[in-house]
């Protein structure tokens, strides 16, 4: 996988995503932080609002969700 891409998550260990870790699929983001993947997917919505909030951003975590960064965002020091 190339930074930047997600993927649908069908399978884990060769068997179908059992309901408590997404089923049917889970999209996965690898580069991100896992408050970034999405699991139970019921609908697509696009923005193109940069100042839009998710529910764990709402909530102070890091907007962009990138491992190289603090994981708060801008609630640290």
């Amino acid at each position: 996988m190339l930074p930047g891409q997600i993927t649908f998550i069908l399978h884990r260990e060769h068997a179908t995503l059992a309901v408590e870790r997404g089923f049917p699929f889970q999209l996965v983001a690898e580069s991100k932080r896992g408050y970034k993947w999405i699991k139970w997917v019921t609908e697509i919505e696009l923005s193109d609002n940069l100042n839009y909030k998710g529910y764990w951003e709402s909530r102070g975590y890091s907007n962009s969700g990138d491992l190289n960064e603090s994981f708060f965002g801008n609630l640290m020091p």
